[in-house]
């Protein structure tokens, strides 16, 4: 699912961790007892010798203790003996009283039909004589002491001052630029990567580019790094949130820096200990807390999608930068379409979506890109979507099914549609996301545009320029609404065609509000990598990218 996964991107850095992982694994460990047991120290291959030492022991025991008294009798100096000198696997006790009750079954000579007709307390008894064996055994453990050439420390903690969390690329720079500005040259940053918990956002790739030593997700939350500031930037989605919550349990002041407040003293927030922010602690219905370790979000985050499309991921993963450097325009279908010249796209690299195909007369050759998010849409005019033509076509995994195999070619794309931005259960609703990697999914923002703005992002396009969006919705007071979803009773007037969403079609609630968020998100990510958006409509009331004409938009660099 990851194209640039350590395997693909640098196998020989692949190979050379994993020798030094298999050599680690014949070592013994200091291990943090807060997070393991402490048989987690013993090497993975004396840990399995002991498991199967103390399986086989507890299996002994058994056989010999259903003729004795008291079973953990046969736990005697023999057995002792061949358990050895190494630590048991404290946390599989479970499995040595498994052992133990089979051997007692085999002692006793009980067949499966004699052991089921046993009564209540003959089960009882025989589960708990095989659980005192297990304790006998445990007791009678000898732990080995390594020499310290023989240890690898896992416990070594990484102190820092103030520990940099970006949700997305755009907040790279700008978390750079406050700490600098704000700490003493000798104050240690560095920065966590969260896009292995939450999603591809691009923020671990920016770190190192910019040259901070960047710590995982989990180095933080097992805390193997300690820093005593964390600064992040507004606003968040669950899994920082949930960081900065586990972060204050800690002690660590946790700052926040917004868009009316970049210029935000590190130094002085370093004094404030255990200050708390607006943050919601997650609890209990009577309102005690959830101790937790790690992001819930990921047991959530396959709500907000469906699966992937082996096939299509792999085709999306070969188009990455296939047109780097390179100008795209992505046609919006407003009124100002009818105004537009669009002999101007001609051998253009080109965006259409939806029922573009109502324009088809006007366009002087077929779009290269062709994207449908919304489901509306999809369902009331799913044959002539089907039928349209362009240079590669782009649907979301939920819609497969809807195609045959005869109508699936090489120019058919299944992207990973991520709806989080419309649900209320996962804690991403409302909250914009961009896609650094199209392969593993592409995230709605309230318009097929932000799909689109992905799509041309993954694919390398150095410019995009924008055209028909208008931004500006009426529902007629003819129409049918049921809360969001909207059913036309008369032509439309809000496209560049009546029949857009003509009589007895289906539309949703614009909600520009949400729309210009997402516009604003991808604003940023396209300027903090060096692109940018550019805004050619005629008229219209979009005003968060620069403006440009068409003709010297698609003229200037």
């Amino acid at each position: 699912q990851h194209p640039a996964s350590m395997v693909r991107a640098d196998s020989s850095a692949h190979l050379d961790r994993a020798d030094r992982l298999l050599e680690a694994s014949t070592k013994w460990a200091l291990v943090d007892p807060q997070i393991a047991v402490a048989d987690a120290s013993m090497p993975i291959a004396q840990g399995y010798e002991s498991l199967q030492r103390l399986r086989r022991a507890a299996t002994w025991a058994g056989i010999n203790g259903a003729r004795l008294e008291d079973p953990v009798a046969a736990v005697d100096e023999d057995l002792i003996d061949f358990l050895g000198r190494d630590a048991m696997p404290g946390s599989r006790k479970p499995e040595v009283a498994s052992a133990a009750r089979a051997g007692l079954v085999r002692g006793f000579g009980l067949s499966p039909e004699v052991l089921h007709l046993l009564d209540g307390d003959a089960v009882e008894r025989l589960d708990h004589a095989a659980s005192a064996i297990a304790d006998e055994l445990y007791s009678h453990a000898r732990r080995a002491n390594p020499s310290a050439e023989e240890v690898v420390d896992l416990t070594a903690r990484v102190q820092a001052d103030v520990a940099l969390v970006a949700e997305t690329l755009a907040d790279v720079a700008p978390l750079i630029e406050s700490a600098s500005a704000s700490m003493a040259s000798d104050g240690s940053v560095v920065a966590l990567d969260l896009d292995c918990a939450k999603g591809e956002e691009g923020s671990g790739e920016a770190w190192r580019a910019h040259g901070v030593d960047v710590f995982s997700y989990n180095s933080f939350i097992l805390g193997r790094i300690t820093p005593q500031v964390i600064l992040t930037r507004r606003p968040h989605g669950p899994v920082t949130d949930e960081l900065c919550r586990i972060a204050r349990e800690r002690n660590i002041v946790v700052r926040m820096m917004d868009e009316a407040d970049r210029g935000l003293n590190v130094a002085d927030a370093r004094l404030v200990k255990g200050e708390r922010d607006d943050v919601t602690e997650a609890g209990t219905q009577d309102g005690t807390r959830i101790p937790t370790l790690g992001s819930r979000f990921t047991t959530r985050l396959p709500h907000e999608e469906g699966g992937i499309d082996p096939r299509s991921s792999a085709q999306l993963a070969k188009l990455r930068n296939s047109y780097c450097g390179e100008t795209a325009v992505i046609l919006g279908n407003g009124p100002s379409l009818n105004e537009t010249d669009l002999d101007l796209l001609r051998d253009q690299h080109t965006f259409g979506v939806n029922s573009i195909f109502l324009a088809r007369d006007r366009l002087s050759e077929p779009l290269s890109f062709y994207v449908v998010e919304d489901r509306a849409v999809f369902a009331d005019n799913v044959d002539a979507i089907k039928r349209y033509e362009a240079g590669v076509r782009f649907f979301p995994c939920q819609y497969r099914h809807h195609f045959s195999e005869k109508e699936i070619g090489e120019n058919t794309i299944f992207f990973r549609m991520n709806t989080g931005f419309y649900r209320h259960d996962t804690g991403t609703n409302g909250h914009p996301r961009f896609s650094t990697c199209a392969p593993q999914r592409l995230y709605c923002g309230q318009s097929v545009t932000i799909i689109n703005l992905q799509l041309a992002h993954w694919l390398g396009f150095r410019k995009v320029v924008l055209i028909g969006m208008d931004f500006s919705y009426s529902i007629p007071e003819t129409a049918d609404r049921s809360g969001d979803v909207i059913v036309s009773r008369g032509p439309d007037q809000n496209h560049f065609h009546p029949d857009y969403f003509g009589y007895g079609k289906t539309w949703h609630d614009p909600k520009l509000d949400r729309v210009l968020v997402s516009y604003r998100l991808c604003n940023e990510i396209y300027r903090a990598s060096g692109r940018s958006i550019v805004n050619a409509t005629v008229g219209g009331e979009l005003e968060v990218f620069e403006r440009q004409p068409l003709a010297e938009a698609l003229r200037s660099p």
